[in-house]
């Protein structure tokens, strides 16, 4: 559980958050229709969840985890996006042009953490020649 002295929580919507527990994990997702109207109906139906996050000063995606954790979701596929990293660390490294077409034999719909470049080839979709 992160604890909520670690980040910058206001002082008048702490206590909102005093009995839950703080989730974290990536945030290079895809929400499902249902996903998102769970959400949603989550904010609606529980009118504290937005005010407890809304000018806190932690990583966006405490918000979505803690809410995937309160509403019981749990992730149903492999990650979407494509990333690189090295063994031994604990962050993906910029990609580059000369990782275009590793990229694109990953037939993922992302990639984390590029450099700027945008190939050529890409001036028009090609959803036809993703990888499979």
């Amino acid at each position: 559980m992160y604890h909520l002295r670690k980040w910058r929580i206001p002082a008048e919507t702490k206590h909102l958050l005093a009995t839950t527990e703080l989730k974290s994990g990536s945030n290079w997702m895809i929400l499902s229709r249902e996903a998102c109207e769970k959400i949603l109906r989550l904010l609606e139906d529980e009118p504290w969840f937005r005010p407890a996050f809304e000018r806190a000063l932690c990583p966006d995606e405490f918000f979505f985890h803690t809410a995937f954790h309160f509403l019981e979701l749990k992730p149903d596929g492999p990650s979407q996006t494509y990333s690189r990293i090295p063994d031994g660390t604990a962050n993906a490294v910029s990609l580059k042009k000369a990782d275009w077409d590793d990229i694109r034999r990953t037939g993922n719909l992302f990639a984390r953490k590029t450099d700027v470049f945008f190939p050529e080839e890409t001036t028009e979709p090609d959803f036809q020649n993703r990888a499979s």
